[in-house]
């Protein structure tokens, strides 16, 4: 579980960079753009994208020792249900 949250925080945090890149490369492009206008032409270069950043990392599944115990639980609930006279 360890590794997964440190592997989740490294992945935010080049989604972060990306997002910051792209927040600069705006800066530029809404100056040219702020420019253009001003003087009667277009920009030369269009406006950048994000594009995709980087999906979430599945989380870990269960030990199988938590599972063990969990099924454990799921065997006592069902045997509850048979003594009911089998309705």
């Amino acid at each position: 579980m360890d590794a997964w949250k440190q592997a989740d925080k490294e992945r935010i945090q080049r989604n972060d960079t990306r997002r910051e890149a792209h927040h600069q490369e705006m800066a530029l492009w809404a100056e040219e753009s702020a420019r253009a206008r001003q003087e009667g032409w277009r920009p030369t270069w269009k406006k950048p994208k994000l594009g995709k950043l980087e999906g979430a990392i599945p989380r870990p599944k269960a030990n199988s020792r938590e599972v063990g115990e969990m099924e454990g639980v799921e065997e006592s609930t069902s045997d509850a249900d048979e003594s009911d006279g089998g309705r």
